[in-house]
């Protein structure tokens, strides 16, 4: 969390497995001690994994979105640019989906508000112009 909030990385989404079963998690963006908000947007975890292997039980999770899916599967990512969204599934062992959620591009964005904290801009007058020495030397006239 604390890189997320560093670096304002936007559309991040974690996928995750070795569980032996799949599910959706989200993270919503509050502050779980305070019920603040954070500045993050909500994180999702898209967890699948049981190629092989299946468990019958899984573990409470209070962020569960959707799942968990105890049976074979196998879990897909599509990205459809023109729509700004994506679609997170997971599938069982005969490719029929088990569990499907569709997330605006949009909402794994900081909000306004937050993309800007410790960015500094300068305006165009305060930029070095080609051939100047860096200093204040702006363009004749301004």
């Amino acid at each position: 969390m604390q890189l997320l909030l560093r670096t304002r990385a936007d559309g991040v989404v974690f996928l995750s497995g070795d569980v032996h079963y799949a599910e959706l998690s989200v993270r919503k963006p509050t502050q779980p001690d305070t019920g603040r908000p954070d500045d993050l947007y909500p994180l999702y975890d898209l967890a699948s994994s049981g190629l092989n292997q299946d468990w019958p039980v899984a573990p409470a999770n209070s962020e569960r979105l959707a799942g968990p899916v105890h049976e074979h599967n196998w879990g897909r990512v599509a990205v459809d640019w023109a729509r700004r969204e994506l679609e997170l599934e997971v599938r069982d062992a005969r490719g029929a989906v088990a569990l499907r959620h569709v997330v605006s591009l949009d909402a794994l964005r900081f909000p306004a508000s937050a993309r800007t904290v410790g960015v500094t801009v300068a305006s165009h007058s305060q930029l070095p112009t080609a051939g100047s020495e860096g200093g204040s030397g702006g363009a004749a006239g301004e």
